[in-house]
């Protein structure tokens, strides 16, 4: 199988472009791959480039099957999320007004319910659905991230806000990623700001930590994830200058650095991924290659080029029906698409 030849020749090969019309305007999670529960078909769920609908396309042959209609801006983030309480489906759609629309996948995917966002200052930047037990009450929660604001923002999946963390520090929070740290079970926030992360307990609104990153410094486009080793939570984070930083989070100390930029002047708009919890998928879009790095030996193992590479924002890992391992990449030629390994 694929991910086997993986595990000793890791490579990835251009398939097909899913779709030409997606927006490549929003800030992370541009688009939405999924399985559906229902049927077991896999999805994409992408912004159209110039309307303010959300296409629901078939995978197996790039087919749509329904154009979601209820913002009244172009749409900028999405994300699927099961409840799981009941398992129903959900589609999170955040247009440039902020505007945040719950789409239910078992019901054809109806509007449940919409949460208009805060207009007056800034935009979100990221959410994440979660699963948490705040005030001895567990419950599905969405979390909202704005740009230019010095604060975090819990609903509870009844459109009430329920939580606000603040920070005396102001910055811009660009991503968002959810951890429950094992030591002490308590709910974290980390955020990925400029020149700092932050990490919140969301229990007690206290301030686990925060990283001081100079001169790893962080810009627009920075991402990460967090990998688990012998049972111990690491976060690793990249920023758009090519600097891959790996901390440990519960020892909260600066494990490893790895710088790949090739082009010291340039933002490279690194983006990573983690891959069958041995390797991480590095999307290089100004020197046009994806870099694949053993993650225990910190090596590149392969540099891919290829002329469907140009211009890479956001990129996303799923099962695909045939191919098996793959990958999804949006563009800024509003492509979205295919690579199997």
């Amino acid at each position: 199988m694929q991910s086997e030849e993986f595990l000793h020749n890791p490579n990835l090969k251009f398939k097909q472009i899913i779709t030409k019309n997606n927006n490549n305007s929003g800030f992370n999670n541009i688009f939405e791959v999924y399985k559906s529960l229902k049927n077991n078909e896999v999805y994409l769920a992408s912004p159209h480039k110039t309307e303010y609908n959300l296409d629901i396309i078939i995978i197996k042959n790039c087919k749509l099957l329904i154009s979601l209609k209820g913002h009244n801006n172009l749409i900028n983030i999405v994300k699927y999320y099961i409840n799981t309480k009941d398992k129903d489906e959900y589609l999170i759609s955040i247009d440039k007004d902020n505007s945040t629309i719950i789409w239910g996948i078992n019901t054809n995917y109806s509007k449940i319910y919409i949460i208009n966002g805060e207009k007056s200052i800034g935009l979100i930047s990221d959410f994440l659905f979660c699963f948490i037990n705040i005030n001895n009450s567990p419950d599905n929660y969405i979390i909202f991230a704005n740009k230019y604001k010095e604060y975090t923002s819990i609903y509870s999946l009844d459109d009430k806000k329920i939580k606000v963390i603040e920070s005396s520090n102001k910055y811009n929070t660009y991503y968002l990623i959810f951890w429950i740290n094992k030591k002490d079970n308590n709910n974290y926030i980390i955020e990925l700001s400029e020149g700092s992360i932050y990490i919140n307990n969301i229990n007690n609104d206290m301030l686990y930590d925060n990283f001081n990153l100079s001169p790893f410094d962080y810009y627009q486009n920075n991402c990460g994830f967090i990998y688990t080793k012998y049972n111990q939570d690491y976060l690793i984070v990249c920023n758009s200058k090519g600097d891959i930083n790996i901390w440990d989070l519960e020892n909260k100390y600066l494990a490893l650095n790895i710088c790949l930029n090739n082009n010291k002047n340039k933002n490279s708009l690194l983006y990573i991924l983690e891959w069958s919890n041995k390797y991480i998928i590095i999307a290089d879009y100004y020197n046009r290659l994806f870099n694949i790095m053993d993650i225990n030996t910190s090596k590149i193992l392969t540099k891919i080029k290829g002329k469907h590479f140009g211009g890479i924002i956001y990129a996303k890992k799923f099962i695909h029906p045939i191919y098996g391992e793959s990958l999804l990449t949006s563009g800024q030629d509003n492509n979205i698409i295919l690579w199997s390994i």
